[in-house]
């Protein structure tokens, strides 16, 4: 998975309805995979808190709570 290609976007009305399935294509996949990246990063921080956690980490009781109730939250 590369890096996203961020470039304008083309005059939509003059493509042709395969240029436009086509990009349709390209953005649904980027977005499909910065998705996937986001899940993998979010997973990697819960395990660097959960180990940061175990270890007694030094937490105040509200900081504890914020991090243990992020894990709780709706992700897009």
């Amino acid at each position: 998975m590369g890096e996203i290609e961020w470039r304008e976007m083309p005059d939509l009305t003059l493509l042709g309805e395969e240029e436009l399935r086509d990009l349709l294509n390209e953005l649904v996949e980027q977005e499909r995979e910065l998705s996937y990246r986001r899940r993998v990063l979010h997973g990697r921080i819960d395990l660097i808190r959960a180990e940061l956690v175990r270890r007694g980490g030094g937490f105040s009781a509200a900081e504890l709570a914020d991090i243990l109730m992020e894990g709780r939250r709706a992700d897009d």
